[in-house]
């Protein structure tokens, strides 16, 4: 099958949509499907290069709508070519610039949103954005063949916004580095090691795991925060001031951007993953600490948040820094317990979002939308 991917741009430091989509291609590569992923050249960093994945990017000319004038030209050649075209998020012309091929060459397409049309995502951007829902992408959403969902809670809290249309879930698979066969789930309990991963920004709360680690370190003095990520300066620059404020400078440690298996290691050797942002998809971040027997604290905002205390591999607290801080501190003082969901969250993802399970529902779905 020729499967072709399209995303705004392979800007590492926008966060989940891209480490899914090499995750998504690297899994039908490896499967035999011949895989191209066209995208704009905004921002083009380091992306992962796999020798049976062809990228390939336009000049970006506008940056704000990642629009491209080469892209209509290149994607109709693509778009032609392909059994399928996936293309990933919501509001950038890529996105438009596929529904108007699709649509002139009757060719079937997948809209991945990317949680761009859950309630949280929707009341941000202002008129701005109602508008362009409005004028665009509500034609967008309706002319797609499916719309493809990484969660049944991004499902159902998209609902009002894509009029039932036709849709299905299906999780994003782990990366190959991180698949070990028995693993010790007990790795990390003697750790020391509270950690947050993501970008540097208001939404994802990093701010809110400082102030609840404060809390931590009183009567834990014993543990660290190592906070791996980037973001803008300025923003950055607030946490540190806030760190600093705080009295913990020798207990929080900066790390940065992380390789994947730079990532791996620290989610092996850390007690907890603490993750209170304002909005959480079935994001890579949350899978991969949970493959590594890393069990995770996240606020209610999180589509995941069901599923994890379901599955019991992990805990829910309210978005204060008080409740986390109490969440957290209950677990460092039941290593047992950090135990058991550390078991637990490995058994779920080998479970769920497995290569050969994910790719087995997408293959279905491809096909149903290609007939």
């Amino acid at each position: 099958m020729r499967i072709l991917h399209v995303i705004r741009d392979l800007d590492l430091s926008s966060g989940g949509p891209i480490g899914a989509i090499f995750s998504f291609a690297k899994m039908q590569a490896d499967k035999g499907d011949d895989v191209v992923i066209l995208t704009t050249d905004y921002q083009l960093s380091d992306y992962p290069k796999f020798d049976n994945i062809t990228v390939i990017s336009v000049p970006c000319t506008l940056k704000r709508w990642r629009y491209s004038s080469r892209f209509s030209h290149v994607a109709r050649e693509q778009i032609e070519r392909a059994d399928i075209t996936h293309v990933h998020m919501v509001w950038e012309h890529t996105t438009y610039g596929v529904y108007k091929l699709c649509k002139e060459l009757k060719k079937p397409f997948i809209l991945r949103p990317c949680g761009m049309l859950d309630s949280w995502s929707m009341q941000k951007g202002g008129l701005a954005k109602k508008v362009y829902y409005k004028m665009i992408a509500k034609q967008v959403i309706k002319s797609a063949t499916a719309l493809h969902f990484t969660s049944n809670t991004e499902q159902a809290d998209s609902a009002k916004f894509t009029e039932n249309k036709n849709s299905f879930v299906c999780g994003i698979p782990l990366k190959d580095n991180y698949i070990e066969k028995n693993p010790d789930p007990t790795v990390g309990n003697n750790s020391k090691s509270l950690l947050f991963v993501g970008r540097l920004h208001e939404f994802k709360r990093p701010d809110l795991a400082i102030k609840s680690f404060k809390i931590i370190s009183q009567t834990h003095p014993e543990f660290e925060l190592i906070i791996a990520g980037n973001g803008s300066e300025e923003y950055s620059d607030y946490l540190k001031s806030l760190v600093y404020d705080l009295a913990i400078e020798d207990k929080v440690k900066w790390v940065g951007l992380l390789n994947s298996d730079q990532l791996k290691a620290l989610y092996r050797s850390s007690y907890l993953l603490v993750a209170p942002s304002m909005y959480e998809n079935y994001g890579n971040v949350l899978i991969e600490s949970l493959s590594q027997s890393c069990p995770i604290v996240l606020t209610p905002e999180a589509h995941f948040s069901e599923d994890l205390v379901r599955n019991e591999c992990g805990a829910v607290a309210q978005a204060e820094e008080n409740a986390l801080a109490e969440e957290v501190s209950k677990l460092i003082q039941q290593p047992k317990l950090r135990e058991i969901m550390a078991e637990n969250a490995r058994k779920y993802v080998e479970k769920r979002f497995m290569p050969d399970t994910v790719y087995t529902q997408l293959v279905s779905q491809y096909k149903t939308a290609i007939s």
